[in-house]
């Protein structure tokens, strides 16, 4: 499946967050250089890339590409048999939002920690 991205779109979803380019890069698990190359039109992301983008900015594909002008966050369907995480899941809605960013910085060191 081959899309465009808008980069016009995804600096302003960057920006809105927050992040410069490297703020960016890290939080999609791209590396540094790609990102730029993404934003700038130098270089056309898979779907799978945009997909993660979308993701992490808060919005969807559709939006990303140009094909919508909601930038609302497609809805995610997560399943699972674990209970625990079924539990971690249900309950990030409801927290505020110094809270969930503590819970995703302490879930990235986690993961950074089971790489080691």
């Amino acid at each position: 499946m081959k899309l465009t991205l808008d980069t016009e779109r995804l600096k302003e979803k960057r920006e809105a967050m927050g992040w410069n380019k490297s703020d960016a890069a890290y939080e999609m698990g791209i590396a540094q250089n790609s990102y730029v190359r993404y934003e700038n039109g130098d270089r056309t992301p898979t779907y799978s890339v945009i997909k993660n983008m979308a993701i992490t900015l808060g919005t969807s594909v559709d939006y990303l590409t140009g094909k919508s002008n909601n930038d609302a966050r497609a809805e995610m369907l997560v399943t699972c048999n674990d209970k625990k995480l079924e539990y971690i899941i249900e309950s990030y809605y409801d927290l505020p939002e110094d809270k969930k960013k503590r819970l995703y910085t302490y879930t990235r060191k986690l993961m950074n920690l089971k790489k080691d």
